[in-house]
């Protein structure tokens, strides 16, 4: 497994972080043709850390775990860079052996990522 350097493994301190734990599922099945983008995760949140990954998932084949990290950075980075901090859990995930992909998991924990920031209210908005 190759090391990956994101935000993440830097541990970036952010300026807020979002208050409660909470956890989201996002499924993805985009038919394109006679394949499709196919992904699923569950994302775990909890606040007053600073900006943090982990996995708890066993990956069957490939590993998609840098796509996942960088979906959940997409949605941070749309929030605006560095200003949501906390430690995100991808706590399981969906895979097919053949219609899922990088781009899939991405698009997966983004929208994840991003309906955590939506339901979340940030420590200062309290």
């Amino acid at each position: 497994m190759s090391v990956i350097d994101d935000d993440f493994t830097a541990r970036v301190r952010c300026a807020d972080y979002l208050r409660g734990l909470i956890t989201v599922s996002f499924a993805l099945d985009i038919p394109l043709g006679p394949r499709s983008y196919i992904a699923g995760v569950r994302l775990s949140y909890e606040g007053q850390y600073s900006l943090q990954f982990v996995s708890k998932v066993i990956w069957p084949n490939d590993d998609y775990e840098a796509a996942v990290r960088r979906g959940i950075l997409l949605a941070l980075e749309e929030r605006g860079r560095h200003s949501i901090g906390g430690k995100f859990t991808l706590v399981d995930a969906t895979v097919d052996p053949i219609h899922s992909c990088e781009a899939a998991f991405s698009r997966a924990s983004r929208e994840a990522a991003a309906s955590i920031l939506r339901l979340l209210r940030s420590h200062d908005e309290s």
